[in-house]
């Protein structure tokens, strides 16, 4: 008899199916589904004997897929291998941000290595970010990272430079590369090794300060850097490093530091942290009008984060000096 089943058939068949998909849930197994802009993939385990997915370019997704993030994170790797190994330029630079954008693994380490040395400029440069994102880089990586300073383009090898001291500024070799490109180097490749040594922490200080020593070129660069974090911990790290340089002995050490302060973006906890040093130049008699000015206009940067700030910037609108006066009522009093 052929047609439809009757309809206690169709019950007991839909009371199968969900039974079946109750076990399969109650044991683990799981398929899934990655949603691209082009079309739905299906992404199976197909792992090798360590365990890792093997892509191939037949199951390759021509645009990067907008869920990724909220994969199984093994699967997550998976479809993030294929698509840097065999998508389009746009989707390998997407795919090179996702690796940023959520916990590391093992395997995304490999991943982010490869992509540094991808044809397209913004998958490098999406790399990069990625690689501060997480913090540290393998040895392959700075590797790549070090051929990569001596490139034609200016612009990429400045903020190879900035990548090479925010992730692994800590290495000799690494301090060697920034401090010598500083000396002698174009404008835009110096400054962009000067921010590498300040994102580098103290060892970064510690080999700016020698080179300021010994190069006029160290001082010409400090001036026109600048440098954002793009990480928790390189913003805590970076605070640290700036409210160090205030008590520097250069000047214009001092006055690079209180402009970074006053550009300052980070959170609250780290803004805190640099207000007790900044009042102190502000207080400080034996400082010049300038640097106390700077100090006041750091000051009001980051005033939301310290509630001790307000009182500061009244106490500055009695400074002798007028321009730390102006600076002060420009922060009380904003113009609407």
């Amino acid at each position: 008899m052929h047609g439809h089943p009757p309809p206690r058939s169709r019950c007991s068949s839909r009371a199968k199916t969900t039974l079946l998909a109750l076990v399969i849930a109650a044991s683990g197994i799981g398929v899934v589904i990655v949603r691209f802009a082009s079309h739905a993939a299906t992404v199976a385990p197909c792992a090798t004997d360590e365990g890792r997915y093997v892509p191939s370019a037949d199951d390759a997704p021509s645009r990067a897929p907008s869920t990724l993030l909220a994969t199984h994170p093994v699967a997550r790797s998976a479809a993030l291998a294929r698509t840097l190994r065999h998508g389009a330029p746009d989707a390998r630079a997407e795919a090179a941000r996702a690796l940023g954008e959520a916990p590391p693994r093992s395997d995304d380490s490999a991943l982010l290595t490869d992509a540094l040395d991808d044809e397209d400029a913004d998958v490098r440069a999406a790399a990069r970010r990625a690689l501060r994102r997480s913090g540290s880089a393998s040895s392959d990586a700075v590797a790549s990272l070090l051929r990569r300073v001596a490139g034609d383009d200016e612009r990429e090898a400045a903020d190879v430079l900035r990548t090479l001291g925010a992730v692994a500024g800590d290495r000799v070799d690494v301090l060697d590369a920034l401090a010598r490109a500083i000396e002698g180097a174009a404008p835009t490749r110096a400054r962009g090794a000067a921010a590498g040594l300040v994102l580098a922490g103290e060892p970064g200080v510690a080999c700016l300060r020698a080179t300021l020593e010994r190069s006029v070129d160290a001082a010409d660069a400090l001036r026109g850097v600048v440098v954002r974090a793009v990480s928790d911990d390189e913003e805590a790290r970076l605070g640290t490093t700036l409210v160090a340089l205030l008590d520097d002995p250069r000047r214009e050490v001092r006055t690079f530091a209180m402009r970074a302060l006053a550009a300052w973006t980070g959170s609250a906890t780290s803004s805190a942290c640099c207000a007790p040093s900044l009042a102190s130049i502000v207080a400080a008699t034996d400082r010049d009008g300038e640097e106390r000015r700077l100090a006041v206009e750091a000051l009001g940067a980051i005033a939301p984060a310290a509630p001790s700030v307000p009182d500061v910037l009244r106490s500055a609108l009695h400074d002798p000096d007028a321009s730390v006066r102006g600076a002060a009522a420009r922060e009380l009093f904003p113009a609407r």
